[in-house]
């Protein structure tokens, strides 16, 4: 999955868990990142849908019956 805005490189993510006591490789410090783009990209998504309007409301359906 590419991300455009990828702020947080793999060895800062080493050296923010190494200092919580987690110790990990540069392969899994990587997987640990796209794990979390992928939470973040759908948290975005779903706060988006939250603000959609309801398809209920537009509906013709109750307009003609």
């Amino acid at each position: 999955m590419n991300f455009i805005d990828k702020k947080t490189s793999v060895k800062q993510a080493m050296s923010i868990l190494a200092k919580n006591g987690i110790q990990v490789d540069d392969t899994e410090a990587s997987v640990i990142l796209e794990f979390l783009y992928i939470i973040a990209k759908n948290y975005n998504k779903h706060k988006a849908n939250q603000n959609a309007p309801n398809l209920k409301e537009n509906s013709n359906l109750e307009k003609t019956a």
